[in-house]
């Protein structure tokens, strides 16, 4: 099934989907409202709710082809036909889905004061909304899971690959994982060698499906639609082996690919210069590359702050007994205090003291000095101190620091003094991230949690991509991701 054929069987998908939901909850409302009283008194001998004698579902039935179109053109102007991409898009068809019912419940309660012939009960209207709200969602999710389904098993996608060996490289494919409404379906890379580390989302999936010498082979044969070339993927200036000399020329590839009808897109080398997000700019037939300015809008820095105190506050209570169990372990387990305080830095480079559960012996960094988290078992434990970090329970007490105003509950994760120093020196930007206020999770911790900890160079990628595009909307998903790893506990040491 070819792109185009897909996106017209799932727009029908949706807008047959639709009719038949709005119909239905209609009819649903019209019982709800003039007939279930009826119901209970016939069936159940119940004298609940008023019985409407009178009430007939033919003018409802008669005026629903007006009522359904009032409801799909809204939903046309809201864009719910078109495939969404982007972190949890089920909360953004959801939270559209909602605004777009309440405005064509709106439109139609304005109608019929205008429009005697349509029926006006309000209560009915009312009950429609909330009906459709709730099926119209149900459905749409089913949907989009047979959607995303699709495009996973490369269904009405373009065939992809790969040619680099560089982070960029695997940030590409990552994003094919992350974000399948973008319809590029990885084949693979075409590299002389694996990279030494993968990506979190790339540990399973990395294919290396030839060198890049080989490309035209390898293009036919895989019978590709794009080619992604990234900056260090023809030439590695560290590597002067014979093999390495003979890759092929970036324009030689470009030309291989226009002549094949392969899409190709080329990472500009300008790109390398800056860690941050950037975008493109067509200024009459010049292209350039633009730095995204961080813009900071006060009145949103006022909104994220009230948020975190209600949850903070919210969350604090709800936490009591968890609180007072995990008190009492670490006092019958371990001698030394329960609380462990730890310097980091948060907005504006400025240092706190981040509270958490303690979990490791007594000076267990005496020796060592700052360490960072490791995949091996940790020997300075305490009995049960695996199980707290495994399950975050840690963490809790940094709702403490949310609510004092030192850290937010979404944000870059609070860095250790020492490793602050030596990362600014080694990693261009690493200091932007203290422009936000430190968080409980964030964009990183749920791409990775741990795992990019001691990478953080690929981690200020992802705090950065945060800081650049945060929202309310952005934070009550990372929120909600960050629940179900958790829950999992995926990448916890």
């Amino acid at each position: 099934m070819n792109r185009s054929n897909t996106s017209v069987l799932i727009f029908f998908c949706r807008l047959i989907s639709d009719i038949a939901v709005i119909q239905f909850s209609i009819v649903l409302a019209y019982s709800l409202k003039f007939k279930f009283g009826w119901l209970l008194s016939t069936y159940f001998r119940l004298d609940w709710g008023e019985i409407y004698s009178h009430a007939q579902i033919e003018p409802y039935l008669k005026s629903s082809g007006l009522l359904i179109g009032i409801w799909i053109l809204t939903f046309v102007f809201f864009g719910l036909y078109r495939s969404r991409d982007g972190l949890m898009p089920e909360a953004d068809e959801c939270f559209s889905i909602i605004k777009a019912s309440t405005l064509s419940t709106i439109q139609i309660m304005a109608i019929t004061l205008i429009y005697k012939d349509l029926p006006e009960s309000r209560g009915v209207l009312v009950y429609t909304w909330v009906i459709g709200i709730i099926f119209l969602s149900f459905s749409r999710l089913i949907i989009l899971k047979i959607e995303h389904t699709m495009f996973k098993k490369g269904k009405g996608t373009k065939r992809s690959a790969i040619m680099g060996n560089d982070i960029l490289s695997q940030d590409i494919a990552e994003k094919f994982f992350l974000f399948p409404t973008l319809r590029f379906f990885y084949i693979g890379h075409i590299n002389t060698t694996p990279p030494d580390q993968l990506h979190f989302h790339l540990k399973k999936r990395y294919i290396n499906i030839g060198h890049p010498t080989d490309y035209q082979s390898i293009l036919k044969e895989n019978k590709i639609d794009v080619l992604f070339v990234t900056d260090y993927s023809t030439k590695n200036i560290s590597d002067t082996s014979t093999e390495q000399k003979h890759s092929p020329d970036i324009g030689d590839v470009v030309t291989f690919c226009k002549k094949h009808m392969i899409d190709c897109y080329v990472i500009p080398s300008a790109y390398t210069f800056t860690n941050d997000p950037i975008s493109t700019l067509d200024f009459d037939g010049l292209s350039f590359i633009q730095v995204l300015l961080h813009k900071k809008y006060i009145y949103k820095l006022k909104l994220k702050r009230i948020f975190d105190i209600l949850f903070s506050s919210v969350g604090l209570i709800l936490s009591i007994p968890i609180f007072v169990s995990v008190y009492l372990i670490i006092k019958a387990t371990s001698p030394g205090p329960v609380f462990y305080y730890q310097n980091r830095l948060t907005r504006g480079a400025k240092q706190f003291k981040m509270i958490k559960f303690r979990t490791m012996v007594l000076d267990a960094e005496r020796s060592s000095g700052p360490v960072m988290v490791s995949e091996s078992e940790d020997t300075r434990l305490i009995k049960y101190g695996q199980f707290l970090r495994r399950t975050s329970i840690d963490e809790l007490p940094q709702l403490i620091n949310v609510f004092k105003g030192e850290m937010s509950i979404v944000g870059p994760r609070p860095e250790r003094p020492h490793f602050v120093k030596k990362f600014c020196k080694e990693i261009p930007g690493f200091e932007q991230r203290t422009d936000m206020k430190g968080g409980i999770t964030g964009w990183a911790q749920i791409n990775g949690r741990s795992i990019l900890t001691r990478r953080p160079e690929h981690k200020l990628k992802y705090d950065l991509y945060y800081i650049y595009h945060w929202s309310l909307l952005f934070d009550l998903k990372i929120l909600i991701k960050t629940l179900f790893i958790v829950f999992k506990r995926e990448n916890a040491y």
